[in-house]
């Protein structure tokens, strides 16, 4: 290959790698890769010694992650491993490229990786005293701390120096996991209590902290291998556990403020928000934004503000108690409506319901702009009810206040079914109705998303926002 054959080939990889990361389309790499994988790593590569790994919220999701390390960070080597992805990259500490990364839960500066040789022997010696100190001697002496904590300070942003040129002392913490049926005679704490000290000495100045040490020394024993890393990314978004109060899965509030449209300066309602977590989903995911949650129990609003607080804490948003059928907002004030809706299982009742819904659409054609949208989920229990308001017949498209634009089923834990329902607030004449529904099957319109039911796990993790500083 000639050099300007090199250059052009350079030149069409980055373009691709762009229009791939620009769409979240990482399913592309199955076919097409865009990065070459594996190789040896480099000896200038510009990163720690052993340089470093991420791991990934299940094992179904290592693919995807791999794909997207590969198309971001341009990885002189990629291998994984035991759950874990580990590489090296001529990046910079500190480089933005880092926290771009969606599909990985954390990031850590890999300071030891010990595997066990090919002869089959264990990894840790059955007496105890003798595995705690071969664990001492492999992780205390053997491994190259002062270069992966140059590193990681770099990372993290903590490189600053006290008045003697000395860089200023941490808090740390030791945090151990074990796997596997042959470290059971080794506990945790012992070995987090060692390690530790250990630590303490090597580092004078360091200070011990058991809640919230700047710095976690985060050691992963197993039968086959032991890894020491410190972790300077993670997502602030961690599966659903972002939610302190959890209810309707993330995937699935995500999938219904996709729906809905939510552009910048939209005004969006929850009428029934219960612990807020379609809207908590909404805010993190499109925060220009403003978001007004009701509810008439003062608990499930102390609740999501408990969610708002851990998840979006600078969320532009509204709570307020109120009742759904009559809310306490001006008329035409909102964009966009989201809401579960009681199924009439665990909350009300399905005879209950043929009065609340139609009260509810009444009040949310009052607040609703004309040519606003409200997406709603409820279970197939409803879906006669949702008809008969909805519907091509339905009571509130003659009274001309709700067009039914699409719906699509959706089964909540993999049991109960229900439907996602679009609708349309009239008023805007029926061309403009026309064009809602013209434009539902263009890609990125949203509607296409949930009705690719299959990907709202990857697209979810995809688009979450950037990684945070440890």
């Amino acid at each position: 290959m000639t050099n300007e054959d090199e250059v052009a080939a350079d030149s069409e990889g980055h373009a691709a790698r762009k229009e791939v990361l620009a769409t979240g389309d990482f399913e592309r790499c199955k076919s097409e890769p865009l990065c070459r994988e594996g190789g040896e790593v480099a000896e200038d590569q510009g990163g720690p010694p052993l340089g470093y790994f991420a791991t990934v919220a299940s094992r179904g999701f290592h693919r995807m992650a791999k794909e997207e390390l590969l198309l971001r960070l341009q990885p002189t080597c990629l291998e994984s491993h035991n759950g874990k992805l580990f590489f090296s990259t001529q990046l910079p500490p500190g480089a933005p490229e880092f926290s771009e990364v969606r599909s990985v839960e954390r990031m850590f500066v890999c300071v030891q990786r010990v595997d066990r040789n090919k002869t089959g022997e264990k990894l840790l010696p059955d007496d105890k005293a003798a595995a705690m100190a071969k664990l001492q001697q492999a992780i205390l002496t053997d491994a190259q701390w002062e270069a992966c904590v140059q590193w990681w300070r770099r990372s993290t942003g903590n490189d600053t120096v006290d008045d003697a040129g000395a860089p200023s002392p941490i808090s740390f913490r030791v945090k151990v996991n074990k796997s596997g049926k042959h470290t059971s005679h080794v506990r945790t704490e012992e070995i987090a209590g060692r390690i530790g000290m250990c630590l303490k000495e090597r580092f004078p100045a360091w200070k011990v902290d058991l809640k919230h040490g700047a710095l976690e020394v985060n050691v992963h024993v197993a039968d086959d291998y032991w890894v020491v890393g410190l972790p300077f990314l993670r997502q602030a978004v961690v599966g659903s556990g972002h939610i302190v109060n959890p209810g309707l899965h993330p995937t699935v509030s995500w999938a219904i403020a996709r729906a809905g449209g939510i552009q910048s300066n939209d005004v969006v309602c929850d009428p029934m928000c219960g612990k807020a977590v379609i809207l908590i989903e909404a805010s993190r995911h499109w925060p220009l934004a403003s978001y007004v949650g009701v509810d008439k129990e003062r608990e499930y609003l102390d609740l999501a503000l408990g969610n708002f607080a851990r998840a979006c804490p600078n969320a532009h948003r509204t709570l307020t108690q109120g009742d759904c059928t009559r809310l306490p907002l001006r008329d035409a004030s909102v964009d966009v409506m989201l809401c579960d809706l009681p199924f009439g299982k665990m909350h009300g009742t399905v005879e209950g319901n043929q009065t609340l819904y139609p009260k509810m659409m009444c009040e949310a054609a009052r607040v609703v702009r004309p040519g606003g949208k409200a997406v709603l989920l409820t279970s197939d229990s409803n879906s006669d009810l949702m008809e008969s308001q909805v519907g091509a017949e339905g009571e509130q498209f003659k009274a001309g206040k709700w067009a039914l634009v699409a719906k699509h089923p959706v089964k909540i834990g993999f049991k109960m079914p229900t439907h996602i329902y679009l609708l349309y607030r009239l008023g805007l004449g029926d061309e403009h109705l026309q064009d809602v529904v013209r434009d539902l099957g263009l890609k990125g319109s949203g509607w296409d998303v949930v009705c690719a039911k299959k990907s709202w796990r990857k697209r979810w993790l995809s688009e979450r926002p950037a990684m945070e500083s440890i």
